[in-house]
């Protein structure tokens, strides 16, 4: 009978500890990282507009945005593009980046992960700016300060990118340098951004 009682207190106990984890995950009490738009430009959006984890942040025609996520971060977004707040912990930021164009700068020595379909990178203290024509399935990668890590799903390698370069993206995925300078592609976009934050050195392909 003493045995007994002993195992439904600890089955009590055992369920009453998942039970209060998925409660903590239910109501989001792990602290996060604050999302808010600090800039726009041919937006109806509004400056201070925030975001939380697991949303879309989408740009039409014409429209650019500036995101800070906490304090070390800054995202421009050009038009036309789309990414996911995937995780904004304070020890994993992580975004997800199907389409379009944007500019990452951060100060923080804690990583920024960048995903997109067949690569993952990774951003410490640096800036750098990726484009995703999702409709030819390329991606172009390139550091603007500093170097970004960047790893192509099914490719056993992680590479530290000092020069820009375009992923394939189809399979299986490949990657080249290219001596391109993504900056001209949308000049206007990029001194927009650069009216927010004063531009680094550029890191030009050799």
């Amino acid at each position: 009978m003493q045995q007994t009682r002993v195992q439904i207190l600890i089955a009590a106990l055992f369920f009453t500890v998942i039970a209060g984890l998925l409660l903590i995950r239910r109501f989001d009490t792990i602290p996060e990282e604050s999302v808010v738009i600090v800039s726009t430009s041919g937006s109806d959006r509004i400056v201070g507009e925030k975001f939380r984890r697991g949303e879309f942040i989408e740009t039409k025609a014409g429209e650019y945005l500036a995101i800070n996520i906490g304090n070390n971060i800054q995202i421009g977004i050009d038009e036309r593009s789309r990414l996911e707040l995937y995780r904004l912990y304070k020890k994993e930021r992580k975004i997800r980046f199907p389409k379009g164009r944007i500019i990452v700068v951060n100060k923080d020595r804690v990583p920024l992960f960048i995903e997109t379909n067949k690569t993952e990178n990774v951003l410490v203290s640096g800036s750098a700016t990726l484009i995703n024509y999702d409709y030819q399935q390329l991606v172009t990668i390139a550091p603007i300060e500093g170097s970004i890590q960047t790893h192509i799903k099914g490719m056993n390698e992680y590479m530290l990118i000092p020069v820009p370069i375009n992923v394939n993206e189809k399979d299986p995925a490949s990657y080249s340098t290219t001596k391109t300078d993504p900056i001209l592609g949308a000049k206007k976009f990029y001194e927009w951004f650069y009216t927010i934050t004063p531009p680094p050195n550029i890191t030009s392909a050799s």
